[in-house]
């Protein structure tokens, strides 16, 4: 039974991304399911009976919704915010989105949340028969029980008020235990949120009612148990992703991906399928859900899980005039040109017109429209060492964005290294000859290598319009390399013949 739901956990929770983006909500619409495990029930306002839950269907306001052993259910709410309800778990919905507010009545059980950041004026809160615990966009999870409410965070912080008005601040990485003799109790563990604390609690209130004292001491346990096996997933790198824009105008982004073979990823709580270790994961809200949207990547292998990816991208609203558009250069300025590599220049940007085209130029070299349809707010281009409409003397390089309604640029200072070249070489003589320019009062070593084995070197101030090296007899491959104090160089390479 348990590897069949995690297979379908797996395909279920994966369908919450490939779905197209929501229409506009109904009255009174709190979300939609995304998906359902075992048996899970529903009774709608003013309705005695239950009836089962199915995927896809709306989530109103007053709709009850219970889950039995070995079941559990996931909504997704309109701003990409995630509930996911726990096996032996009955809420409530009971505030609609008209005032912008939403609240979660646990009547009994627990309940996982990852909720995206809160607009101002709007507030997201669970409430319990004992506690009320408000949050502005967080992820762990709360539980309803006999003893009092529980809050437990992976990240973000809540305020929790009891029934007499108490209130106590929990922050990520912080477990909240009330007791009915001391009140509102927290401590700090690393496994705060987890699904792994959540067994440890669910095991402790088997053994005997639930103490603070134990209940840290179990999660003391946990982290130096779970602790060396996730400081070794996370030094592995197991996934790469590609870089996410700061600002979208659409209902959905992308995160794609390369995970290490055997690494499960789930990405706001939701675990994605992979193929050959590729992901390629839509992750979509509703159209009027305006603000800062937080995506988090998690990986796991084994027991051992850590955080891969957190990412926060800005979902604007359309405007007339292209107002958020924006065009960035990523500085290290000044950026330096290699003679070998060339000159990259890398940046982000946002548009709201699809046909916005993005130009870096260097001196009289320019690119073509970096805006394709796989750019996803990024931008990148390398400048070959021998472009000919490089002069070598530039002093910045210039982005451009143009859309419909906005040209925008930036730039950033370039530097280029010493320019050497072989100007020829004398036969008899056995001497080949070069220039240096481009000095600009710095000391530049200039180095020479014969069929790859290093020979003469040599230190210059200033330009030289002829210098030489000596050759040796026969004929060889010669490469003479300047280099500046920061390595930048440049290289020229020429066969010569030394009659001796």
């Amino acid at each position: 039974m348990k590897h069949f739901r995690v297979l379908l956990s797996t395909l279920l929770a994966s369908s919450f991304f490939f779905v197209p983006a929501w229409a506009a909500n109904s009255a009174g619409s709190i979300g939609k399911v995304r998906y359902i495990l075992g048996e899970v029930t529903v009774q709608k306002k003013a309705k005695s009976n239950w009836n089962p839950l199915r995927v896809g269907l709306k989530v109103r306001e007053n709709d009850v919704i219970r889950t039995l052993v070995e079941s559990e259910a996931g909504i997704a709410l309109s701003d990409g915010s995630l509930i996911t309800i726990e096996e032996n778990t009955t809420i409530q919905f009971e505030t609609a989105v008209e005032n912008q507010s939403k609240t979660v009545n646990i009547q009994s059980g627990r309940v996982f949340f990852d909720v995206q950041k809160q607009k101002e004026g709007s507030q997201f809160q669970f409430k319990t028969g004992t506690a009320t615990a408000a949050i502005r966009g967080t992820n762990g999870f709360v539980e309803s029980g006999s003893d009092g409410i529980i809050v437990s965070l992976e990240s973000g912080k809540m305020i929790v008020t009891d029934a007499k008005g108490k209130e106590l601040e929990v922050n990520g990485g912080e477990t909240l235990v009330q007791d009915q003799s001391k009140g509102l109790q927290k401590f700090k563990t690393p496994s705060s949120g987890s699904k792994k604390l959540a067994k440890e609690i669910s095991a402790e209130k088997k053994s005997h009612s639930l103490k603070v004292e134990n209940l840290e001491k179990r999660a003391r346990e946990l982290d130096e148990k779970n602790a060396k096996a996730a400081d070794s997933l996370a030094k592995a790198k197991p996934c790469e992703f590609e870089a996410l824009p700061q600002k979208i105008s659409a209902t959905e982004i992308k995160v794609n991906g390369k995970c290490a073979a055997n690494v499960q990823v789930s990405i706001n709580s939701l675990e994605v399928p992979l193929t050959n270790g590729k992901l390629s994961a839509p992750v979509s809200w509703e159209k009027d859900s305006y603000g800062t949207k937080r995506i988090r990547v998690k990986c796991k292998r084994g027991e051992a899980e850590t955080l891969c990816l957190e990412a926060f991208i800005e979902y604007v609203k359309p405007t007339t005039n292209d107002d958020s558009a924006f065009i960035r250069i990523q500085k290290s300025s000044p950026i330096s040109m290699n003679g070998t590599s060339g000159l990259t220049i890398q940046g982000e940007f946002f548009s709201e017109d699809p046909n916005a085209t993005i130009t870096v130029k260097v001196g009289k070299s320019e690119s073509e429209n970096l805006n394709s349809k796989n750019a996803n707010g990024r931008f990148s281009v390398t400048f070959a060492p021998n472009d000919p409409n490089l002069n070598w003397d530039e002093k910045s390089a210039i982005v451009t964005l143009k859309s419909a309604k906005k040209v925008l640029t930036d730039s950033v200072a370039i530097q280029f290294p010493p320019k050497i070249r072989i100007t020829g070489s004398d036969a008899n003589q056995c001497t080949f000859q070069f220039s240096l320019t481009g000095t600009n009062g710095k000391k530049i070593r200039v180095e020479e290598s014969v069929d790859g084995i290093p020979t003469s070197k040599a230190v210059f101030e200033a330009d030289v319009p002829q210098a030489s090296f000596p050759m040796l007899p026969g004929r060889h491959v010669y490469k003479i390399f300047a280099k500046d104090e920061n390595d930048s160089q440049s290289e020229a390479t020429e066969t010569f013949t030394c009659k001796q």
